[in-house]
């Protein structure tokens, strides 16, 4: 029904398609056997529905074929996020530099502090924890991160990889503590 709307722009609705492919193929992995959320690291791929990876991949075509101005959305940066996850045979071999690129990208096109906090994830993984920590601290005096439980599990998983581990535990508590519910808290348990 989106697709034959007359509301939008066709690529854009392509796009937003490809981004809701990608997402819900992915929800059968989502939830572990004692129903914790799992990270995208810790999700068995086996589970991702392909069918809708490729319906997903479609969509993204569709998204540039179908218009010529080359205008790239919100939902278009989105949708290349999410597919390159889907298309990663496994976390490790993930394209980090590509990533790090769509988020520099989405950076310019809609900068917020919530982009560029979930950015360090993927700086980390494209350039070093070293650089992620060094620009996480540029932005953590910002009052949208003080009741923020993704700011601080963020940071106490840098922390962690960095073998900060006593300040990575403080970081890990406080995003436990604001976390709201019980699902989000048995993530960080």
């Amino acid at each position: 029904m989106l697709c034959d709307s007359l509301f939008g722009s066709k690529s854009e609705i392509n796009a937003l398609m490809a981004l809701m492919c990608f997402h819900v193929s992915r929800f059968n992995a989502r939830i572990g056997t004692n129903g914790e959320l799992l990270t995208l690291e810790e999700q068995d791929r086996r589970l991702w529905n392909r069918e809708l990876i490729e319906r997903g991949s479609y969509y993204f075509q569709k998204a540039y074929v179908d218009d010529v101005s080359d205008t790239m959305t919100e939902y278009h940066i989105q949708a290349a996020m999410a597919g390159l996850h889907c298309q990663a045979k496994d976390y490790a071999s993930t394209d980090w530099i590509q990533l790090l690129k769509l988020y520099d990208v989405q950076m310019e096109t809609n900068p917020s502090p919530v982009v560029e906090l979930n950015r360090l994830v993927v700086l980390a993984k494209a350039k070093g924890v070293d650089e992620a920590i060094d620009k996480l601290k540029r932005i953590e005096n910002q009052s949208i991160f003080s009741n923020y439980y993704l700011f601080y599990a963020i940071k106490g998983d840098l922390l962690a990889q960095k073998g900060k581990m006593d300040e990575a535990i403080v970081s890990i508590l406080k995003a436990i503590d604001l976390t709201k519910t019980f699902q989000k808290r048995n993530i960080y348990s």
